[in-house]
């Protein structure tokens, strides 16, 4: 089923600092589940395979994800929109004015 979701899926990876533990987010926008992964950043096995849902966000097209100082950044390329979500992966805000076909 993982290796499925990472062939089918846009996949962005960052690095990031969750609860002191290095982890790897993966972000997966395939058509049936649109969400992001947290990876062992020592062996890539699966720590949390929901770690951030974005069906809540009726999300487009997420393209990017990226941490910014103690934030998670996501782009969506369709609604024109950046979730951010805290280190623990609840969400805080978006941004929605001035962005048009975020790529990344």
């Amino acid at each position: 089923m993982y290796l499925k979701i990472i062939f089918f899926a846009l996949s962005v990876f960052m690095f990031c600092s969750v609860q002191a533990q290095n982890c790897i987010l993966l972000l997966s926008s395939g058509t049936n589940a649109k969400k992001v992964l947290q990876l062992s950043a020592v062996d890539g096995t699966v720590i949390n395979d929901n770690f951030i849902d974005l069906s809540s966000q009726n999300t487009g097209t997420p393209k990017g994800i990226t941490q910014v100082n103690d934030k998670i950044w996501i782009t969506d390329q369709l609604n024109d929109k950046i979730y951010i979500y805290d280190l623990n992966g609840v969400f805080v805000s978006s941004i929605t004015t001035g962005l048009d076909n975020i790529r990344g």
